[in-house]
């Protein structure tokens, strides 16, 4: 895979808003939160914003919940 792309956008700013769909599952929760982590890693900063009211608590065993 060619990360190139990725890389040089996570270069391109600071901070980011990171979002999912509608219904909230586990794969779309662990995807914005392992982005936020390598957001962090690389010095940047970012919030998280989910349509849903209340998250699902099976998933709060994920880093970052």
């Amino acid at each position: 895979m060619d990360y190139r792309h990725a890389k040089r956008f996570l270069n391109e700013s600071d901070h980011y808003l990171i979002s999912t769909h509608i219904n909230a599952d586990g794969d779309a929760i662990g995807s914005i939160l392992a982005l936020s982590q390598i957001i962090n890693l690389t010095g940047g900063s970012c919030h998280i914003v989910l349509h849903d009211k209340d998250v699902d608590l099976k998933y709060s065993f994920l880093a970052g919940f």
